[in-house]
């Protein structure tokens, strides 16, 4: 019994250091990985927080899958790789990686649309503290998506994610609390807006403008232009202002002539965050990218940083076929040592001949080497 004892406890030590050193060999392939993509090593960076991931490195799985996501770690996106990453850094307990992982299951990316996967990560990545986790989980929690319904836990949820500063939590917080939609609500949502109490303005006149009223819809489009209670959206302005302007209401219509070059920048922006920059040669590449951060796109960096991975591998290449070209005039009949023997003594006898003119120039010598490199 006293051995059975002793070799259990040994077992358990053991397993306690094997663990230990494990974590520390994630650690350090992660901060590798993190140095490498700070100096757009995008490759390096990959295998890196491959290994560290394999290792059990949450951060370092979410980290894979972002660069998945965008096309940074094999060239283009691969969504299906990257939702299996972000499920792995979940399991790991980190919270970026449950939203992910939710909201590619909720929109069907990378694979078939799961609710209850969906509203799991939601919940997970809530209870971490992300506020966005909370209003995702809330939807689901008031429209019964994924699993029952919770009205009350919904309403509690989008105050939490609102009160973090979540803009989209307080939009459907105050749809929550609209109630029935009426004159009276339509006067009094005007009457705030014509006040400049744009927030009360916002949580009272959406359920007119999703209705179809136009002063309510031209109401909408000036808050979202001029982000007031909400954030800037130049691309929700153009959507409620086009629907009032249709109506014929005329603030509508000067309104969105005003903005269209900046609603048209907004959906360039979101063109090239869809469906990315032209990739059919390196040049449009970088002439979209170029644009894209001129306009203050979120995904400048990382967009940057493919491009000079391409335009690395482009030089590699051309590199690679101007050596194979030097090869096929000077090499031929030559081994790789005889060939480079030779190289290395013109270069030798190039670098005297610049320093003797110099020399010269100089007057620190009369004559000069003229030797035939």
């Amino acid at each position: 019994m006293y051995r059975q004892i002793v070799l259990g406890i040994t077992v358990a030590v053991c397993l306690s250091f094997s663990q230990s050193a494990q974590a520390q060999s994630a650690e350090r392939s992660y901060d590798q990985g993190a140095r490498a993509y700070r100096a757009q090593n995008m490759e390096e960076a990959r295998d890196h927080f491959r290994r560290a991931c394999d290792l059990g490195h949450g951060r370092a799985c979410y980290n894979y899958g972002v660069m998945s996501y965008q096309g940074l770690a094999f060239g283009e996106p691969n969504m299906e790789h990257a939702r299996w990453l972000y499920d792995r850094a979940c399991q790991f307990d980190h919270a970026a990686g449950c939203f992910n992982l939710a909201r590619m299951a909720f929109n069907g990316e990378g694979g078939q649309v799961d609710l209850a996967v969906a509203r799991t990560g939601f919940e997970a990545s809530c209870d971490a503290g992300l506020a966005n986790g909370c209003n995702g989980f809330a939807i689901m929690l008031e429209q019964g998506q994924g699993g029952p319904a919770d009205r009350t836990r919904a309403r509690s949820l989008y105050q939490q994610a609102c009160s973090a500063g979540e803009t989209e939590a307080c939009d459907n917080l105050a749809s929550f609390d609209i109630g029935p939609v009426t004159a009276e609500t339509l006067r009094a949502g005007l009457e705030a807006f014509d006040a400049d109490r744009f927030g009360e303005a916002m949580r009272l006149l959406r359920p007119h403008a999703e209705n179809g009223e136009p002063a309510a819809q031209y109401a909408l489009g000036f808050m979202y232009t001029y982000g007031q209670s909400v954030s800037r959206d130049y691309l929700a302005a153009a959507d409620w202002l086009t629907r009032s302007a249709e109506q014929g209401y005329e603030h509508a219509q000067d309104l969105i002539v005003r903005i269209t070059p900046n609603i048209a920048q907004a959906r360039y922006i979101d063109h090239i965050d869809r469906y990315g920059p032209d990739a059919s040669s390196l040049q449009n590449f970088s002439y979209d990218v170029a644009v894209y951060c001129t306009l203050r796109g979120p995904n400048c960096t990382a967009l940057r940083a493919r491009e000079n991975q391409w335009r690395r591998d482009h030089n590699a290449r051309a590199e690679a076929a101007n050596m194979a070209r030097i090869w096929g005039l000077y090499g031929s009949g030559q081994s790789d040592e005889q060939f480079w023997s030779e190289a290395r003594a013109r270069s030798e006898c190039l670098r005297r001949v610049a320093q003797s003119t110099e020399a010269q120039t100089r007057g620190r010598q009369q004559w000069r080497y003229v030797n035939s490199c």
